[in-house]
């Protein structure tokens, strides 16, 4: 989910002739297939077709009956769950992180010019963790809303 604001904001940069708009949009393409797959897939854990009502339950609550408990929270809330995945297009993460990265790669294409792998690889530590903090605050964005759902996850 943080790499397609990865490629939505940064590797959009670098559309030339050698990386054309098509390219980025079959990027694009196959990251949201990638992701409504799992997501798919998520949702077929919660509600597997053909499946013993008492079976998993019945293992799950011999094992452990906590993981029973997570499981059915997991299931009643899942479509709440699947709203929260499918919105990821919107969360952008902090915004003066993601900014003060991007132009630290204006810069850069300046320099360089729009070769993306010399301008990332000429990133300075700083303007590197500038790019982690972003994209990591979108991966606890989207952790902190789910667990808000799926509370017993904590």
């Amino acid at each position: 989910m943080a790499l397609y604001q990865w490629y939505q904001h940064v590797r959009s940069q670098f559309v030339s002739r050698d990386f054309s708009k098509l390219i980025l949009a079959g990027l694009k393409e196959k990251l949201n297939g990638a992701i409504s797959e799992r997501i798919h897939r998520l949702k077929g854990f919660c509600h597997p077709k053909n499946e013993d009502p008492t079976g998993l339950e019945s293992r799950l609550s011999a094992t452990n009956s906590g993981a029973s408990k997570q499981r059915q929270e997991l299931i009643a809330n899942w479509s709440q769950l699947q709203d929260l995945f499918e919105s990821f297009q919107d969360v952008n993460g902090d915004e003066h992180s993601r900014d003060a990265f991007l132009e630290t790669v204006r810069k850069g294409i300046q320099k360089i010019g729009p070769n993306y792998i010399a301008v990332i690889q000429h990133l300075a530590p700083s303007e590197g963790e500038l790019a982690t903090a972003w994209l990591q605050g979108i991966v606890d964005h989207m952790i902190k809303r789910a667990l808000t759902i799926i509370p017993s996850f904590k």
